[in-house]
């Protein structure tokens, strides 16, 4: 996986909807065990097999996680991503 940034958040959904969702549109790393999986799947669920005994379909089980964890009142998967910049520190007055 490739560097997607630090997330934070006051709430503890919110934070890992934001992370689940960078990663699965993140590209993969083609060296990695999902480095064949496009852009906007589920890395997880594809890298774990988590597959339905029945159908053989892939489950998304973070989604459904997720899913539960709001309907109980954890949190909120709704968020709004503000990205952070750090100005580089000015030369003057170092060195003279």
């Amino acid at each position: 996986m490739h560097d997607i940034g630090i997330f934070g958040s006051r709430d503890p959904l919110a934070v890992d909807q934001a992370t689940l969702e960078a990663i699965n549109n993140a590209p993969a790393n083609p060296d990695s065990m999902v480095g064949e999986i496009e852009c906007g799947a589920c890395k997880f669920a594809m890298a774990h097999a988590c597959k339905d005994p029945e159908s053989g379909e892939i489950l998304e089980l973070a989604e459904r996680q997720m899913a539960h964890a709001e309907k109980m009142g954890l949190g909120s998967r709704s968020f709004e991503l503000v990205t952070l910049t750090r100005e580089p520190p000015d030369e003057v007055g170092h060195g003279s």
